[in-house]
């Protein structure tokens, strides 16, 4: 008998170093001996490649993808992406606490882990195995404690992530050893430059928003694009890919944890705060989802895109709009803008100012500046900058 938790894996003929069930004790700081029950079979299984990009959009069109998108409902997990669709996913879950009420770092936080899986059909066992692996190298790279987990059979193959604050951490009455503080040259310590700025002393969380997910709708006030990961736009796994029917091959990597943690920490300080007027996480669906989710209903935009298109080299801008890397859509009030850039700026946090609501508008579709055009990079520039001398 297989058991998916504590049975060896042999995936495409190697085998494992570890066992899922391993990784997840590992990963919430329990010893994964005392739970082994056995023996049981090996998992033997080969992995499966996501289907090959033979997708085919075109940029007029876009609006059209966004009704089918917004229509679209997700069963399971893309085949073949298991590991950057978990990644994918736990960001997700992590940008979406950035809206509570609270006082909280990134590390404040411990995550609860739940997978349902179908582990009948070929590939399935190593996606499995593959989505565990990359949910607890992504959690250790964040610094974040997976605080439980649970695996139950299902229909489909699925995962799903929780947070909450990490009440076990006993940083209440931490204060940093004056002996280890500093090394011996007087400066900051490691673990003082580690631990201090990803903790809170007293963390406090809410489940209730911040700050709001609709905009308000003042012409003068910007909404900025906050990527949270620094790979390129891929469609594989989208929810544009699910409802064209359409193999898109890979999808976005989400492997840059050390920016996740400069981003969350910049913009949960601009929530806290409050120059984030009102927010939304860009995740199923991508950022024309999110910004259909912001705008009211009975306003509209124009999304100028080009400085998205010049910075990533990327000449389609389906790929921009849809691709699911996790990020924000923020609303900054106009007074507020020049705070917003020196502190991104600061931070070393790339932002993408996409232009005002206009009641003049209904619907969101993009300006589409050619990323080879200077003189709509120049303008897009000008532009993000023209907020000083509106009324």
């Amino acid at each position: 008998m297989i058991n998916l938790l504590w049975s060896d894996y042999i995936i495409d003929g190697f085998r494992m170093d570890t066992r899922p069930g391993e990784m997840l004790a590992n990963a919430c700081g329990q010893d994964s001996d005392a739970a082994v029950q056995g023996p049981f079979d090996a998992a033997v299984d080969e992995s499966v490649d996501p289907a090959p990009d033979n997708s085919s959009f075109t940029p007029s069109r876009i609006s059209r993808y966004l009704e089918a998108v917004l229509a679209q409902k997700r069963n399971g997990i893309p085949e073949g992406l298991a590991a950057p669709y978990t990644r994918a996913v736990l960001a997700r879950t992590l940008i979406d606490a950035i809206w509570n009420q609270g006082h909280f770092r990134l590390g404040d936080l411990v995550v609860s882990a739940a997978w349902q899986w179908n582990e009948d059909k070929v590939g399935n066992l190593a996606a499995f195995f593959e989505s565990v692996s990359a949910a607890c190298d992504y959690l250790e790279n964040l610094g974040i404690r997976l605080k439980d987990y649970s695996v139950t059979r299902g229909a489909a193959c699925s995962v799903s992530f929780k947070v909450s604050l990490d009440r076990a951490s006993g940083l209440e009455s931490w204060e940093p050893d004056p002996d280890e503080a500093f090394d011996a040259d007087g400066t900051p310590g490691e673990g003082l430059l580690t631990e201090l700025p990803l903790r809170t002393a007293k963390p406090r969380m809410a489940y209730r928003r911040k700050c709001p997910a609709l905009a308000g709708g003042d012409p003068r006030d910007w909404l900025v694009y906050i990527p949270f990961d620094t790979g390129v736009f891929r469609l594989g796994g989208s929810l544009l890919a699910l409802a064209s029917g359409q193999g898109c091959g890979k999808a976005p990597d989400i492997l840059d944890p050390e920016y996740f943690i400069d981003c969350f920490e910049v913009v949960r300080e601009l929530v806290e705060d409050g120059i984030a007027a009102a927010g939304v996480t860009v995740g199923d669906g991508g950022l024309l989802a999110a910004l259909r989710r912001i705008v009211p209903e009975d306003l509209g935009m124009r999304a100028e895109i080009g400085g998205i298109r010049a910075s990533y080299a990327e000449t389609d801008p389906v790929r921009i709009l849809f691709s699911e890397v996790p990020g924000v859509v923020l609303e900054i009030r106009d007074a507020d803008y020049d705070y917003l850039d020196a502190e991104l700026l600061l931070q070393d946090v790339a932002y993408y100012p996409l232009g005002h609501i206009r009641k003049s508008q209904r619907g969101v579709l993009p300006v589409r500046t050619n990323p080879s055009d200077i003189t709509g990079i120049l303008q897009a520039l000008l532009d993000s900058q023209a907020s000083e001398g509106e009324d």
